[in-house]
Order: structure tokens, then C-alpha cells, then sequence
């Protein structure tokens, strides 16, 4: 029987006064420069209660009177992929108004099997995980990233994938139902009418507001900064973010204050202007997906976990019922919110730092101190906390976060080669020139002063390339939200007209089945895979093809028990074959265990093919 949970207003208020607290604490541990947070409780009788908590700095370093650089309950942040609960809520004013209702196809996308509107919030559409994030990296706009998703191959299986773009086309296609851009719709049918004065999906928007952040990143040594603008007075591609390609999935900037109105409406608040039917809708993005449930008087699956539309939802026995929500930008910002509906009591906190976890702790030690009188904040002080990744070493609180979130977002790096600075390239390198990739459009190589430099995107980004011992391979570092160092450019002198380039790649996530069954849905290269484990072991990933006798093999890894990432795989794949995987040098399928969770990536390399 589900357990029936009862807060009251002590309860909320000893809560919140802990979290407060506790807020000094895991920024000062975590270095994080500025946080706010918003909770929200609505009681059977009586008017809400909500709070609201500044604290930190907006900027490092900032020359203004410090007064004038605190962060407060007003300041606006970037939310990052916290905007998609926040798009879901703007399509439940657009959906009543359409024939089809969630179930509404998208064809713009052109791909071969149509999605829904429901299909694209849930991640679910057969698309690539993270598809088109390069491209928009690579200063492409909306238009031309929607336009060229269909270049891609899909998933038919409809396996979760989560992608920004899909979720932006799928709401770009609801906002034409009232004949205008989303940005407007949301600005029109949420914000002006929920009383949101500080919110936009408009970066243009955030950079006019006086009370703001700006974005803070980490070095290798644990010291923040902002990345100011480059010598040459040109904008810095690290410094940053501007989602605008992307806005419904990740472009709203907000402040504590306004998400506190929206944590009141997503909790049922009926005093904010919305009527019944509203919320009848709104109920429905609080589903994990299955197709054909988004209609109202359709009934939900009790005890079911998983993404909804725009929420991760989290129902299981003898735990409340939890909505919840990260967002996160690795060139500077992190936040999070988390619902609890049956005691309609939510929370969101919003940082100005790349994401170390801390969003994540506070909402999770608010909901603590809310449900356990007991609880002081001098236990999360002390490392007394199961490793999220290594079950058995002990962390603080926000430290068990940390180590979590950097295992996600920082995993090793893909082996590439030992870059040789010493070595020129020579103006008639046979190889250099201009090549296009019908996906990521035209890249050129060329030389100045012994060195070579690329070329790419519609604005020409220039990245400088350094050579190798092996004469047609090179590395680079890239920039931007998706940047990463060392990638491998590969000439290839049997095919003199084509060169790969490593970190422009599509990836394809799978979760393998124990038995062994589990089909690639599409062709490419696995290099990086993970192996969650509950004892310690051996592990390999195995391919079978169709046709052709015995199998394939990744190199055996040992596993310890947590989660586990690994590069260097470097195993082909053809769509249809066969994977799965042996546990401790068996030579045979692992039948069945469930010690073991495998995930791998399926990696298309970015090609591109000369220009004459």
C-alpha cells in the first residue's frame, strides 16, 4: 500500500530554516559563487507558503560594491534544461486548442518515422542522444539544426534519447497553432499571465537585465572563474551560454521569486488565474511516457517510474511521489527542482557555476530536514554517506553529489593520440582544403607559418591543429558546451578525398540486455561504455554478426563495485548485429545476472568528403 504522506507547516518551516543553513555550508565546500533557492507548500486551508533565499556572489572578481553583487531572491538565472518542465507547461495552454492533442505528429523533421508532440517532449522519437547539440555548437541556427535531424539515422526501437532539438521542434510546431514564435507564447500564455516579471526565453532578454548572473566554470585545480572576452575585443566561446537555438529546451532564464509561482501552479495553487481544465492538462506531463495515455480521463499507471513530458517522475512503493528536474550548462550554470505532489511541497534551486551537484544536494536535503525531525544539518556535514559510485566509501552529503555528477559529466576522455607540436605542416600538404558533410556542412584545412588551423561552422570558427607522430593524424581542441580537448582529425590516404573528425560525432545510447539480444540500431563504432556493478568482476562486450561464424570482443575490464566508464572500446558495429556481453573472460554469452548493468555508445564519426 503506497504510504500516505503528511507534512504540516512546522514541518516545512524547520525544513526550511535547515536548508538555510545548510545552503553556507555546501557552497562554501562546493566554491559554487551564487545560489537561490524557492520552496513552496500548499496547506489544505490558508493562503501558500513560500520562501525565497539569496546567497553568494552574481560575478567573481566584480569591481561593483559588493551590496550590488549579491545574489537575492530577484537576481535571474539561466535555467538551462530546467526550461523543459517549464516548455511543458506552456504546451498544456497550446495543446486543448489542437485536434490531435499530444498525440499531434511532427513532420517538419522529415524523419522516416514521424514523431509526436508527446514522443519528442518524452525523448523518445527514434532520434540520436544529444542530437544536434554540435551543430549549434558549431553556430548553426535553429532552422538549419531542425532542418538537417533528418540526415540522421534513428532508432526504431524508440529507445529514450535525450534531445534538445526535438523537443524545440516539437514546440515551434504547437506555437504556429496561434500563429506566433514560442518565445512569445510562453512570454504571452505563462509568464505575463503567472506574474513572471523577471522571465524570458530570450537570451537577449537575460543580458538586459541588471540584476543577473554570469557563468562561472572550474579549472583543473578547483578554482572558479568567468571566461572573459577574448584579447581581439571577439566574444568568448567559453564564457557564456546563449541557448536561443534551443530555447524551449534550454533557454529560460528566471529568478527565484518567479519560480516560486510556477512551483504554486505545477502543485495545483488554483488562486493564480488558471481554471480546472488547466490543470486537468497539466496532470498529464506528470506521466512517464507510454503512447496514448495524454488525454484527460485516460487512466495512469500507479507505481510506474520514468521521463514524462518534460519531468523525470519517480513512483515507487512506500515512497512519495517525486517530480524532479536538472539543468545543466558545462559553461556555467546548474539548477534543479524537485515536487513532491502529494504533500504539494516543491523546491528549486538555481547556481551560477558549471554543475558540481550542489542544486541537486539542496533539494534533497530540503526534503530531509522537511520529513525528519531528527535530521541536523551537522550529520551532512560528516562523511557518513554511501557513495553514489562507489557503494561502501564514505562522503559528506553534497560530496556524494559531487562525486556523482562529475562521473556523468566529466567521464575519461577518448583515447586520441600523443599530440607533436614540434613537427610543421607545410603549406603543400597534399591534404589540405575545403570538405563538406551533407550534416555538419563545410570544415577547411589550411596553413599559416608552418602551422595548420581549421575552419568551421557558418561563422568560421578557427581552431588551431597540431600534428602527431603518425603523419596524417592531427588533434584539437575544441570550444564551446560540448568542448573537449585532444580530438583526432584522421586524413586517410586510401581514401584521399574524406578526413573523420572525432568529437563531431552522433551518438547512440543502449542499454544491453543480459542475454545477450540486444541489436544495434544502427551502424558506427562503440568506444566509451559503462558498467554499473553490485560486486566486483571482470567484463567484456561481445558482437555477434549475422553470416559470419564466432564473435568479437572489447578488451576484458575489471569492475569494481559502483559505476564504471571505460573508452578505447573500439569496436565497428553494423546495424543488426548482435551485442551483449561475458563476465569474467567466459567465452560465452552471460546468460543472465544481475550484478551487472552495461550501457555503450554507438558513435557516427563526423565524415566529411573533399571539395573540389
Amino acid at each position: 500500500m503506497k504510504t500516505v504522506w503528511m507534512i504540516t507547516q512546522a514541518d516545512v518551516q524547520r525544513g526550511w530554516q535547515r536548508l538555510c543553513e545548510y545552503t553556507e555550508h555546501a557552497r562554501i565546500a562546493t566554491g559554487v559563487p551564487g545560489v537561490a533557492i524557492a520552496i513552496a507548500w500548499l496547506p489544505e486551508q490558508g493562503p501558500p507558503l513560500v520562501e525565497t533565499l539569496g546567497a553568494g556572489c552574481r560575478l567573481l572578481g566584480s569591481q561593483a560594491p559588493a551590496a550590488d553583487n549579491q545574489v537575492t531572491a530577484d537576481t535571474v538565472f539561466p535555467l538551462a534544461s530546467l526550461s523543459k518542465p517549464l516548455a511543458s507547461t506552456v504546451m498544456t495552454t497550446l495543446i486543448p486548442g489542437t485536434s490531435d492533442g499530444w498525440e499531434e505528429k511532427v513532420p517538419s523533421l522529415g524523419l522516416a518515422v514521424t514523431p509526436t508532440f508527446a514522443s519528442l517532449f518524452a525523448h523518445r522519437s527514434g532520434l540520436p542522444d544529444h542530437a544536434g547539440d554540435l551543430l549549434e555548437d558549431m553556430g548553426h541556427d535553429r532552422k538549419a539544426v531542425l532542418e538537417r535531424l533528418r540526415l540522421l539515422a534513428l532508432d526504431r526501437t524508440g529507445g529514450y534519447a535525450y534531445t534538445n532539438f526535438g523537443l524545440t521542434a516539437a514546440a515551434c510546431q504547437a506555437a504556429l497553432h496561434v500563429g506566433k514564435e514560442w518565445e512569445d507564447v510562453a512570454h504571452d500564455r505563462l509568464y505575463a499571465p503567472l506574474g513572471m516579471k523577471s522571465t524570458s526565453s530570450r537570451y537577449s532578454d537575460f543580458l538586459k537585465r541588471e540584476n543577473r548572473t554570469w557563468a562561472h566554470r572550474l579549472r583543473a585545480n578547483g578554482e572558479w572563474y568567468h571566461a572573459k572576452p577574448l584579447p581581439d575585443g571577439k566574444p568568448n566561446p567559453d564564457a557564456q551560454r546563449n541557448p536561443d537555438a534551443q530555447s524551449p529546451a534550454g533557454g529560460v532564464t528566471s529568478s527565484a521569486n518567479d519560480m516560486a509561482l510556477w512551483l504554486r501552479l505545477q502543485l495545483g495553487d488554483l488562486g493564480l488565474g488558471f481554471d480546472a481544465e488547466f490543470f486537468r492538462w497539466l496532470s498529464l506531463t506528470h506521466r512517464p511516457y507510454v503512447p496514448g495515455i495524454y488525454k484527460p480521463g485516460v487512466p495512469r499507471e500507479p507505481h510506474t517510474s520514468g521521463y514524462g513530458l518534460g519531468w523525470n517522475v519517480t513512483d515507487r512503493e512506500g515512497q512519495p511521489l517525486k517530480y524532479s528536474h536538472s539543468g545543466a550548462f558545462g559553461l556555467g550554470a546548474a539548477t534543479s527542482v524537485e515536487l513532491w505532489p502529494e504533500d504539494r511541497l516543491g523546491v528549486v534551486v538555481l547556481t551560477n557555476g558549471e554543475p558540481v551537484g550542489v542544486a541537486e544536494a539542496l533539494c534533497a536535503a530540503f526534503r530531509g530536514f522537511v520529513s525528519d525531525p531528527g535530521l541536523e544539518v551537522a550529520a551532512l556535514l560528516k562523511p557518513d554517506f554511501d557513495s553514489f559510485v562507489h557503494p561502501g566509501h564514505k562522503k559528506t552529503f553534497v560530496e556524494r553529489f559531487q562525486e556523482a555528477m562529475r562521473q556523468e559529466l566529466h567521464p575519461p576522455a577518448r583515447a586520441s593520440d600523443t599530440a607533436n607540436p614540434a613537427r610543421v605542416i607545410s603549406a603543400k600538404y597534399g591534404l589540405l582544403g575545403r570538405y563538406q558533410s551533407a550534416f555538419y556542412g563545410t570544415i577547411e584545412f589550411l596553413v599559416e607559418q608552418d602551422r595548420m588551423f581549421m575552419l568551421q561552422g557558418p561563422a568560421k570558427q578557427r581552431f588551431d591543429v597540431t600534428a602527431t607522430h603518425k603523419d596524417d593524424v592531427f588533434v584539437y581542441d575544441s570550444h564551446g558546451e560540448n568542448g573537449t580537448d585532444n580530438n583526432r582529425i584522421a586524413f586517410d590516404r586510401a581514401t584521399p578525398n574524406q578526413v573523420t573528425v572525432w568529437n563531431l560525432f552522433v551518438s547512440t545510447p543502449l542499454t544491453l540486455k543480459s542475454e545477450g539480444d540486444t541489436l544495434c540500431p544502427v551502424s558506427g563504432e562503440i568506444r566509451a561504455w559503462r558498467v554499473r556493478a553490485s560486486k566486483p568482476g571482470q567484463v567484456r562486450l561481445t558482437l555477434a554478426r549475422r553470416g559470419v561464424n564466432g564473435f568479437r570482443q572489447s578488451p576484458l575490464m575489471t569492475v569494481a563495485v559502483g559505476d564504471n566508464r571505460f573508452v578505447g572500446a573500439d569496436l565497428p558495429v553494423l546495424e543488426g548485429d548482435m551485442l551483449g556481453f561475458s563476465v569474467d573472460d567466459r567465452v560465452y554469452w552471460q546468460h543472465s545476472t544481475d550484478d551487472y548493468v552495461i550501457e555503450a555508445d554507438i558513435d557516427r564519426e563526423g565524415t566529411f568528403t573533399r571539395v573540389p
